[in-house]
């Protein structure tokens, strides 16, 4: 999972639209969005400054931007006013990107709260009547100095772009203090964010920000202007880039980075911002690097472990991942992100119940974040919990639609709940997204395969095998599928494949069985299902399988056990009872067989065969009304090769 964390790992929540996730992807810069959230001193004419000593909730006052004439103080801050800083940030401006954004490329110096007068106005106290004025023009007062303007090139080599790092001031109640509406600018809605599915590279993993632009192209075409007036401007440059990655114009947004750090190669943000954009790109060991020398400038940049832990994961270097996740999360523990890198870390070295810890974590600070969720299904679906798996995926996709991992997973968890179509359904998608290659296909297969649609299934198996000629599930799976379209010795040939492969696949070796079945070769047919036995004991159609070889050998007693041993390992496996009938009318055990035949029907009361059976054994015991019912209840549910016998008997 490589980049979708590493935003909403410094930002807190994220922002619930429609293409949440994916569509909001490639704001690499949560905390270079602000670069106080990232850690390192302030920027002050684009070089660092050690802090004034001022105490955070002086800060927060004087940082406070005064109220516009059209803005009540209970009214939330429109566009057009800057966000106010979180406490502790500095000397205040009164500026910010967002603010630079929505005036046009203008700021104003804005004078300290304090600083103004406290009237009446200000203070609600009532103040003593002022002196008539006198009509000689010397006793009125000067107006004051109208504040100075600044340049925009001057105002972006000023201006704050968040809090001095990665953890949450004191003063400040919940770390997501980035309101979660997107406001409109100037009347317009903010144009639709581009989603991942047009990008390039879109495979991804999504990143989840609340610091992004509300209009990214407005803010690049700002910062493209301001660049052309003074070129020399780190922080115009490290916004664009953010701005660009916001849109998905990763190497555009590289360059810009790159740029940045030619003008400032000491300023841990630059290393981090391209090392984000490298990320975009899927250059893992670059961005590995990036974030290396970011750490070594400022060893407290929750960012730069972020995109390391991503990319250590996207290298299955588990470990580093693992250790860089962790540490970001003891910088700043508010964070989803961090946690559900750690898990998918976790669910790759097979430490589930770690995994399902980590996901359970980022769902609790963060209920929209759908790699959670995402994260959470998997877990339960290693832990064997499917119906929770299934549920937690389906909350994933509903977060995010453009999640694709997930419909894998859900795919695989369909299946296992034997909803094979549902299963086909979300495999496909996987497939069309280029999502999980050869195990989309082997999943698909597999369901195609027991709906009895054996060619497809066949083909997928082959497909699969194209990707990966090591994969030896595809081999079992395509001799599953040619001993469905009968052709047995060309199964014997790819489950002996599967088993040079991999000898500890117990279904190889079933399938192995079920051709020498076909071909009636009982007596190796009965070894194959021995050594699928040996290998997995707790698998309930080995064992019918063997108990009709048995049977067909002459050998009704041990297939009996064989399907005891079923029915054991699954009491609601209708076929084992089917068999069991079976193998007792044989022996002449005829109210036994009718015991299980009903039974199975009870089981599965839509499968003909079960009533063709039945019909059989009361035919055996001269009840004809009872036979007849059940062969045209057969023919019924659609078992064509029952009607001689109806037109013949009944």
């Amino acid at each position: 999972m490589e980049m979708e964390v590493a935003i909403a790992s410094l930002g807190g929540g994220t922002t619930p639209t429609a293409r949440s996730g994916l569509a909001s992807a490639m704001l690499f810069g949560g905390c270079l969005l602000f670069l106080s959230g990232c850690g390192g001193p302030p920027l002050v004419d684009g070089k660092a400054v050690k802090n004034s000593g001022v105490k955070s909730s002086e800060t927060a006052k004087t940082a406070r931007p005064p109220l516009s004439k059209t803005t009540s103080r209970s009214s939330p801050p429109s566009l057009g006013q800057p966000i106010p800083p979180r406490s502790g940030v500095g000397p205040a401006s009164g500026s910010s990107i967002l603010s630079f954004e929505k005036t046009g490329g203008k700021f104003s110096e804005n004078p300290p709260a304090r600083s103004r007068p406290r009237t009446a106005e200000h203070t609600g106290k009532r103040t003593p009547k002022a002196a008539p004025k006198s009509a000689t023009p010397q006793s009125r007062e000067p107006p004051p100095a109208p504040s100075r303007e600044l340049s925009k090139s001057e105002s972006v080599a000023r201006m704050r772009i968040g809090p001095p790092d990665g953890r949450p001031s004191a003063d400040s109640a919940h770390p997501r203090s980035i309101p979660k509406a997107i406001p409109r600018t100037r009347g317009k809605a903010a144009p639709p964010i581009r989603s991942a599915e047009n990008r390039p590279n879109a495979g991804r993993k999504a990143l989840y920000s609340t610091g992004r632009f509300p209009n990214p192209v407005h803010a690049e075409s700002l910062f493209s202007r301001t660049l052309r007036e003074n070129p020399a401007q780190t922080q115009a440059y490290l916004g664009r880039s953010r701005a660009r990655l916001q849109l998905g114009k990763f190497r555009l947004a590289l360059g810009d980075a790159e740029r940045a750090l030619a003008l400032s190669p000491r300023l841990a943000q630059t290393h981090a911002q391209r090392g984000a954009a490298r990320l975009a790109m899927g250059r893992h060991r670059g961005t590995a690097m990036d974030a290396t020398r970011a750490i070594a400038l400022d060893p407290g940049l929750v960012l730069a472990y972020v995109i390391r832990s991503e990319a250590n994961l996207a290298l299955k270097n588990y470990s580093r991942a693992i250790a860089d996740a962790s540490r970001a999360i003891e910088l700043n523990r508010n964070p989803a992100g961090p946690y559900v890198t750690r898990g998918e870390a976790y669910l790759s070295t097979h430490r589930y119940g770690e995994a399902l810890k980590d996901a359970n974590r980022a769902v609790r600070r963060d209920q929209s974040l759908a790699r959670a969720y995402a994260l959470r299904g998997m877990a339960y679906l290693k832990l064997n919990h499917y119906n929770l798996a299934l549920k937690n995926l389906n909350r994933a996709i509903q977060g995010d639609p453009t999640l694709t991992l997930a419909y894998l997973e859900r795919a695989d968890a369909n299946l296992r709940l034997k909803n094979f179509a549902d299963a086909v359904k979300d495999a496909s998608r996987a497939i069309q997204s280029k999502t999980g290659q050869a195990r989309a296909w082997l999943i698909r297969s597999t369901a195609y395969i027991d709906l009895e649609k054996y060619s497809l299934g066949m083909a997928d198996a082959t497909q699969a095998i194209r990707l990966d000629p090591r994969l030896a599930d595809a081999y079992i799976n395509r001799a599953a599928a040619k001993n469905g379209l009968k052709r047995y010795k060309a199964a014997l040939d790819d489950a002996n494949r599967a088993i040079g492969l991999d000898p500890r696949i117990a279904a190889a070796y079933s399938e192995r069985g079920n051709a020498f079945y076909r071909l009636r070769r009982l007596r190796l047919a009965i070894e194959e299902y021995g050594r699928a036995i040996a290998v997995q004991p707790a698998l309930p159609m080995v064992y019918i399988n063997r108990g009709n070889a048995y049977d067909d050998s002459g050998q009704p007693e041990r297939a009996i056990e064989d399907y005891n041993r079923a029915i054991r390992l699954d009491p609601k496996l209708a076929l084992a009872y089917s068999e069991r009938g079976l193998a007792l009318y044989r022996q002449g055990a005829h109210g036994k067989a009718i015991e299980d035949f009903n039974r199975a029907i009870q089981l599965k009361p839509n499968h003909a065969l079960f009533f063709v059976k039945r019909g059989l054994v009361y035919s055996k015991m001269k009840k004809k009304d009872k036979a007849c019912q059940d062969w045209r209840k057969g023919l019924a549910l659609g078992y064509e090769k029952v009607r001689r016998i109806v037109r013949a008997y009944c």
